[in-house]
């Protein structure tokens, strides 16, 4: 079960999304007067003046501590301004977070006061619908199907290659795609996928709702169903009909027109391979092979009818539906005549030939030679009663508007 193709993606909040300045109980020094005039100042000296005016310890996270003395500020007010609005907009243009407490002012970067905030939290990634490895139902093929070493193929719905591969196997995601995806909510944040489908992150309250939302949203669109019914069935001769996507109105009209109809029912999961079939199947031989000069028959399973093969894919605005349809009816038989070809019987001939005195002795040698003495065997007919059929297989990949 891919990712991706299910949930876009969801971005953590900005810093200006966020109240200027956080602001803990009752906070006297806030409502002083400081009239600020740091002109390229560094952020050390900023810090140490708004210090001597509260009367209160300033406390700096690491990652101000690492930028405090290289940091330039520059802010000019023409007059004594509130304290709490001079911090407001010193936080505001050097992106820092200052939290306002009676005994302390802190002073922290971005990232740091989001580590401060964070909490662990065990997610039960199964209860949202992951890891459940929806499996996909392809339908058999109609017809002769596959005969061996011929050129026929079972059709494969053709969609994205990803999503295929991952339905066909019946699988959910790896344990890498969840963690990226998890980190595309909360970023630099620490995720650890355990057994049983368990993840463990350390977020702020604002994260873990995020992730919380996104997993909802996924399981929502993962374990969504919908319905199909495909129809079938012929028209008189010279009568017009619609053709390409027409309205639903249009297909029920069409319908009552239809003689001999067949209706066929599905339902699947989001991005499930599904398949109904309204057939007959039968065994035949489908083909003769000769084995050691005899008749092997090859034995085959005949299935006619009509067979659907749908695959929806559903989009935040459209329907994607790959789909092949199947209709396959035998005709009168036909009869198949297989010979047997003739089989030839080898003899064996006996020739004597008399070598010529030596030295030592006189020796006689005998040679055995083989050849084909023309015994022929009659060859052997057989016929083959192997059906004619029509048929109609329609496939494509289509989108359909959800309104």
């Amino acid at each position: 079960m891919p990712l991706r193709p299910l949930l876009p993606s969801l971005l953590w909040l900005s810093a200006a999304l966020v109240p200027a300045m956080e602001v803990v109980g009752k906070v006297p020094y806030l409502e002083t007067t400081l009239r600020a005039e740091w002109r390229s100042e560094l952020l050390a000296k900023v810090v140490s003046d708004i210090g001597r005016q509260i009367g209160t310890p300033v406390a700096l996270s690491p990652g101000v501590e690492r930028i405090r003395d290289t940091r330039q500020v520059t802010l000019v007010d023409p007059a004594r301004t509130r304290l709490g609005d001079t911090l407001e907009r010193l936080e505001r243009s050097q992106d820092l977070h200052i939290t306002a407490e009676a005994l302390t002012l802190r002073i922290e970067t971005w990232e740091d006061f989001r580590d401060r905030k964070r909490h662990p939290v065990n997610l039960a990634l199964r209860d949202y619908g992951m890891f459940l490895g929806i499996q996909d139902f392809p339908g058999p093929v109609l017809g002769f199907g596959v005969a061996s070493g011929g050129n026929r193929k079972i059709f494969v719905i053709e969609t994205d290659r990803k999503m295929d591969h991952d339905h066909a196997a019946g699988r959910g995601p790896e344990s890498h795609e969840v963690v990226d995806w998890l980190r595309t909510i909360a970023s630099d944040t620490g995720v650890e996928l355990r057994g049983n489908g368990n993840a463990y992150v350390l977020v702020t309250d604002e994260e873990e709702t995020a992730i919380r939302q996104a997993l909802q949203e996924l399981q929502s669109r993962t374990l969504r169903r919908t319905a199909w019914r495909v129809r079938f069935g012929t028209l008189p001769a010279g009568e017009k009909l619609p053709t390409g996507l027409i309205s639903t109105a249009a297909a029920s009209a069409l319908g009552t027109r239809l003689g001999t109809p067949r209706t066929l029912t599905l339902s699947a999961m989001n991005g499930q391979r599904v398949h109904a079939l309204s057939g007959i199947q039968q065994s035949l031989i489908d083909d003769l092979e000769i084995v050691n000069h005899q008749f092997d028959p090859s034995p085959a399973v005949f299935l006619t009818g009509c067979a659907a093969d749908l695959r929806p894919t559903m989009g935040a605005l459209f329907t994607r539906v790959a789909y092949h349809l199947s209709w396959v009816d035998p005709l009168p038989s036909t009869t198949v005549e297989v010979t047997n070809p003739a089989r030839a019987v080898a003899t064996e001939n006996r020739t004597t030939v008399k070598n010529g005195k030596d030295k030592e002795a006189e020796r006689e040698t005998t040679l055995s030679v083989s050849s084909a003495a023309n015994d022929h065997r009659p060859g052997v007919t057989v016929a083959i009663n192997r059906p004619v059929v029509w048929s109609w297989m329609p496939r494509g990949d289509v989108l359909l508007d959800q309104d």
